[in-house]
């Protein structure tokens, strides 16, 4: 507002009627009008400056909102190249783990050939050693045999010994024939 205006308003609000004490300012209809088109123009100043800091505030705003976006769709990049490098590492993980499946099948079917050849080994040895012990069996059957005969023999030459000392005995206590 200038100066002029701020003064002409001063000097008829300071004006007063005769009939009204001086203490009591008089306001003219210009003043009114004045007063009117100052505050008119201060709310349209106001309402411009608010709308510019919310159009300046709207544009900040949507700036940062690209900016987050364009973070985002960056960071969904970088976790899609993750993800990817997830399932890279899922899938070389997957094959050692099939490889060494594969491996460990091969051990295991090595391990059975040779259980199985253990196995027939000690089948054959088992029936070897059965074969040997029923060999020794028939050959100790037959000297357990001929040692039955012998102490049979020994038993009967007892015998004949005792009964061939009892008869001598016999014969030499017998009283004489005179």
């Amino acid at each position: 507002m200038p100066l002029e205006d701020m003064e002409k308003t001063r000097k008829e609000m300071a004006t007063t009627n005769d009939d009204k004490p001086r203490d009591e300012p008089r306001v003219y209809e210009s003043g009114y009008f004045l007063l009117s088109q100052q505050i008119t123009s201060l709310r349209d100043s106001m309402d411009s400056k608010f709308e510019a800091a919310r159009k300046e505030t709207e544009f900040k705003f949507s700036e940062v909102r690209k900016e987050i976006k364009e973070l985002s769709d960056k960071t969904d990049a970088r976790f899609a190249k993750v993800d990817q490098k997830f399932d890279e590492v899922r899938k070389e993980i997957k094959e050692l783990s099939d490889k060494t499946d594969a491996r460990f099948a091969k051990v295991d079917d090595k391990f059975d050939e040779i259980r199985k050849e253990i196995k027939e080994l000690a089948d054959r040895t088992d029936a070897r050693f059965n074969e040997l012990i029923h060999r020794y069996d028939e050959k100790f059957g037959k000297i357990d045999t001929k040692f039955d005969e012998v102490r049979r023999e020994i038993n009967g030459l007892q015998r004949w010994m005792i009964a061939s000392i009892n008869i001598l005995f016999k014969f030499r206590y017998l009283p004489t024939p005179t």
